[in-house]
C-alpha cells in the first residue's frame, strides 16, 4: 500500500510539473501569435487611415475626417482626451525646464571656476578638483 501511495504521489507530481510546463509553453505560443496578428492588423489600418489621408470618428455616427482634422479637433476640443494630451505635454516641457536648468548651472558653474582660475584666484589643484566634478 505504501508502495502504491508513493508511486501516485510521484506520478501526480510529474503530471502536475508537464500539465505547468504544457500550459506555459501554450499560453507564450498564444500570446506570441496574437502580438503578431495585432502588429500586422494595426499596422494594416494605420497605412490604411495615411493613404486614404480619412480616419472614422470615435462614434459609428461620427462622419470621416481627413489626418488634419482630427489632431485639430484633439488640440481644440474639451475633454479626457484633451485633458491627458496637456498634461503629457505640461510634463514633457517641465522635463525639459528642469534639463535646461540643469544645464545652465553645470555651465554657469564651469565658467565661474575658469573665470576664477583665469584671476589666479583658485590654486591649481582646486580647478582641477572643480572642473573634474
Amino acid at each position: 500500500a505504501l508502495k502504491e501511495h508513493i508511486k501516485r504521489d510521484v506520478i501526480n507530481q510529474i503530471e502536475a510539473s508537464i500539465k505547468t510546463k504544457v500550459e506555459d509553453g501554450i499560453n507564450k505560443e498564444v500570446k506570441s501569435q496574437v502580438e503578431q496578428a495585432l502588429y500586422r492588423k494595426i499596422t494594416s489600418l494605420v497605412n490604411e487611415c495615411i493613404v486614404s489621408d480619412k480616419i472614422k470618428g470615435r462614434y459609428s455616427s461620427d462622419p470621416e475626417i481627413t489626418l488634419q482634422e482630427y489632431v485639430q479637433k484633439q488640440f481644440t476640443e474639451t475633454g479626457r482626451e484633451k485633458e491627458l494630451l496637456d498634461e503629457t505635454i505640461k510634463k514633457l516641457a517641465n522635463q525639459f525646464g528642469e534639463e535646461m536648468k540643469k544645464r545652465y548651472d553645470l555651465l554657469f558653474a564651469s565658467q565661474l571656476v575658469a573665470k576664477l582660475s583665469e584671476g589666479g584666484l583658485l590654486k591649481e589643484d582646486a580647478v582641477q578638483l572643480l572642473l573634474n566634478k
